[in-house]
């Protein structure tokens, strides 16, 4: 006899206290008793949006410097300090934040804390050791250069703000900016973010809301609140009149990356429920109809996606993916069909909805597996404003979407006709198919960087196949 499948087990995400520190410092704690383990992370408000053109990668190079010394300990001491108690700090710097994280044993807090608010509150950014990280990180700039899907990851973006726009920059920078960057820029820049009524502390763990607290008023007692930043984000540029194409070259490629999209919705908008459920259903899962058009049944790609890059401004949508360079041609028109049809011909079905809703709402608690998840997971509420207990009903919003709203949505943000599209492959074998798709009307050719070539590059490269 096969045994019943049992109903999906609700699952409620731990329940957020705030506290406030003197200093200003925003604190929100999660507990969590079921292991002796403890997670800081600490969500500082700015990154790279906050950086001025020419500076790009300042923000992912000042936290990456974070954990390579302080004015007591140099780089190895504080890894050595670190590895005796089984504690871990990393430090990420991303386009609209800056992170600094701690994992340690109960047993171990005030050692971890300590060592913790050495690394943030004094960090020394030794001149070597900016030597060493600014090498690596030119030569991973360089690999990009060589790696059709990162140069997609890095042109796309700027073809669709602009270089004016903080979004149109690539955050880990380029090799001008990360040549360009000087000490003072990275203790500039620490001094004037890393604040604490600039930042929130979430704590997720073994710890209770009341001895938490005495051990961070003792331990961040010398961190001072200071004048935090505030720069406003600029309006994305107005959008393309009609179907807009970018073509970077890549001799030899056997595969193209496509990327198809247009400026979509802030994270705060409320339609975000009803997006991520039309996104599901069109690229955002293995099931979706664009990757079960161009790998299922075309054979076009190993896989095919779309989605929504929620940010504080409106975020890109996009949808693509790499494809055989033979049938570049064919994947893009089947790409614009399915955004096409979502958006009125075929509109979802039932089946098409429930699935989705169903994945989602049981992917969920995915993000509480573990104490350092949570942590990143909350670290949304503080970045885009969200009530605490926005994660405790999120399944509702989920499962309250309708099929009207997944309608409304996707004609409301996806317009087909006026959708900005790269393709990063072999010129020579992609050109003639694209130039004679209808839409496409001027092929702007790009270096691997998003600069245009001038045309007389243009005409040699042509000339020369």
């Amino acid at each position: 006899v096969v045994p019943r499948i049992s109903p999906t087990p609700e699952f409620t995400p731990p329940p957020v206290t705030r506290r406030t520190l003197s200093n200003g410092l925003e604190v929100l704690i999660a507990e969590r008793h079921s292991l002796p383990i403890l997670t800081l992370n600490l969500v500082v408000k700015g990154g790279d949006t906050l950086v001025p053109a020419g500076k790009e990668g300042l923000a992912s190079m000042t936290a990456e410097l974070l954990t390579e010394g302080t004015t007591s300990r140099d780089a190895l001491g504080l890894a050595g300090a670190l590895s005796e108690i089984g504690a871990s700090i990393d430090a990420n710097g991303k386009l609209e934040s800056s992170t600094l994280s701690l994992t340690t044993l109960t047993k171990h807090t005030a050692r971890a804390l300590e060592l913790y608010s050495d690394v943030l509150l004094h960090p020394s950014f030794p001149e070597k050791e900016l030597a060493r990280v600014r090498q690596q990180r030119l030569a991973i700039l360089q690999h990009q250069l060589d790696d059709a899907e990162s140069i997609s990851g890095v042109v796309f973006p700027r073809v669709l703000y602009g270089q004016e726009h903080p979004y149109g920059r690539p955050d880990l920078g380029t090799p001008k900016s990360i040549r360009a960057l000087t000490r003072d820029d990275i203790v500039g820049f620490h001094r004037r973010l890393f604040l604490p009524n600039n930042a929130s502390l979430i704590v997720v763990g073994d710890a209770t809301p009341e001895a938490i607290t005495a051990a961070l008023e003792e331990t961040l007692k010398g961190w001072r609140p200071g004048e935090a930043p505030s720069a406003a984000l600029p309006e994305p540029r107005q959008g393309a009149r009609e179907v807009t194409v970018y073509l970077v070259d890549k001799p030899a490629a056997a595969q193209s990356v496509l990327a198809v999209g247009q400026v979509g919705a802030p994270r705060g908008t409320p339609d975000y429920f009803p997006l991520t459920v039309m996104n599901a259903i069109l690229g955002g899962q293995f099931s979706s109809r664009i990757n079960l058009n161009l790998r299922e049944e075309k054979g076009y790609s190993y896989g095919a996606h779309s989605h929504f890059s929620f940010r504080l401004g409106p975020g890109p949508f996009e949808a693509g993916g790499a494809v055989d360079s033979r049938f570049t041609k064919e994947a893009l028109v089947e790409l614009i069909k399915e955004l096409t049809d979502i958006t009125g011909p075929r509109p979802v079905t039932d089946a098409e909805l429930a699935f989705a809703k169903d994945r989602i709402i049981r992917g969920f608690p995915n993000k509480f597996e573990t104490t350092f998840g949570v942590a990143g997971t909350l670290a949304d509420l503080v970045l885009y404003h969200l009530p605490d207990d926005y994660f405790t009903t999120y399944p509702s919003k989920v499962e309250a979407v309708t099929k009207a709203d997944v309608d409304r949505v996707a004609r409301t943000y996806l317009d087909p006709s006026r959708m900005t599209i790269l393709v990063v492959g072999d010129r020579a074998k992609v050109d003639p198919g694209l130039r004679s798709l209808p839409f496409v009307k001027v092929i702007n050719v790009l270096d691997p960087e998003g600069n245009p070539l001038p045309p007389a590059a243009v005409e040699t490269e042509e000339s020369s196949r």
